[in-house]
This record gives C-alpha cells, sequence and structure tokens, in this order.
C-alpha cells in the first residue's frame, strides 16, 4: 500500500507535493513569485491543506513498471495502445486527446466508502482488483489497478502520468 494524500503539517512539507494537490496554491505561487511553503505557512496549515506524499512520488516510476506487468495480460490485444512515458510502464493511453489534473479537480471527488472492496484489496493480495471511476484515493495497493472513466484524464492512482508545477524556482 502506497500513500497517496497526507495532511501537509509543518514538519512534513513537501513543495512538489503541496503545490500539485492544490493547483489554486501553484496558480498563486506562479503569479505572487511566493512559494507553497510561504502559502503554506500563511494560510495553508490553518486551512488543512493536504499534499501528495514523498513516498507516492519516489515509488511512481518503479510502481508504474511493476503494476503494467501485472496487469498486462488484462488489455485487449486488438487495442493500440500509446506509451505516454516509455515502453513496458504506465501510463498509457488507448486516446489522443489529454486533460490535465486541473480539467479534473472541480468535477468528480475520490470515493472514499468503500471500506468492504480495500478490506479484499488487502486480504488477497495475490488477486488482482479493478477499482473503475477510482477517482483520486488517499491510498493505492500494488494489486489493484485503478482507472478513471472521467475523459482520459491522466492523474495518479489511476496508472496515470502527473503533471509537474509550471517551471520555476521551488526554494
Amino acid at each position: 500500500m502506497i500513500r497517496v494524500f497526507e495532511l501537509a503539517t509543518a514538519e512534513n512539507f513537501f513543495e512538489i507535493g503541496y503545490l500539485i494537490a492544490n493547483p489554486d496554491v501553484d496558480q498563486f505561487a506562479e503569479q505572487s513569485g511566493h512559494t507553497g511553503r510561504f502559502h503554506y505557512d500563511n494560510y495553508g496549515h490553518r486551512e488543512g491543506r493536504r499534499q501528495f506524499t514523498v513516498e507516492f512520488f519516489s515509488s511512481r516510476d518503479q510502481s508504474n513498471k511493476e503494476k503494467y506487468y501485472r496487469f498486462r495480460n488484462f488489455f485487449k490485444s486488438d487495442v493500440e495502445f500509446s506509451w505516454l512515458k516509455e515502453p513496458g510502464r504506465f501510463p498509457i493511453s488507448s486516446s489522443s486527446k489529454f486533460f490535465s489534473t486541473d480539467d479534473y479537480a472541480g468535477g468528480e471527488s475520490a470515493n472514499g466508502s468503500l471500506s468492504d472492496f480495500v478490506i479484499d484489496i488487502q486480504n488477497n493480495p495475490a488477486k488482482n482488483f479493478i477499482d473503475i471511476g477510482c477517482g483520486l484515493r488517499d491510498e493505492i495497493y500494488e494489486n489493484c489497478l485503478y482507472r478513471s472513466l472521467s475523459l482520459g484524464l491522466r492523474r495518479p492512482g489511476c496508472g496515470a502520468g502527473l503533471p509537474l508545477p509550471a517551471e520555476r524556482s521551488l526554494n
């Protein structure tokens, strides 16, 4: 299991994770020249802002490769997929139209009420599961493929790529 989100605190603050989890803060930082840390110190800690975890970011490349190999036999052989990063790993696509996390952020929210399903995933690590219409999950598991149905959006937890904040200094 990999924790995707956590409450941002002064002790665990992770600049990139904070900015990506909070697109409004990323926009604020880009326009104002301030950092995500400035926002957290002045506003975010009172607002209870969340961030993507360091664990999630540091494990993404290896996890995307392992998950692709675990689930590759489930894909239809007559569908031509595109490798969005490199062959042999997620993200993959069967469409040429992509959307950003900003397109997704205002729509669907992650459904956290699947406790029986999560218990089955945890109790059966050798079995494979698919979470369809997953949204952004707080935790993801190696034996579960997370598949979004929302406009083919590329986002974490759904075997997809995660765009980084705009290029700028993150001091």
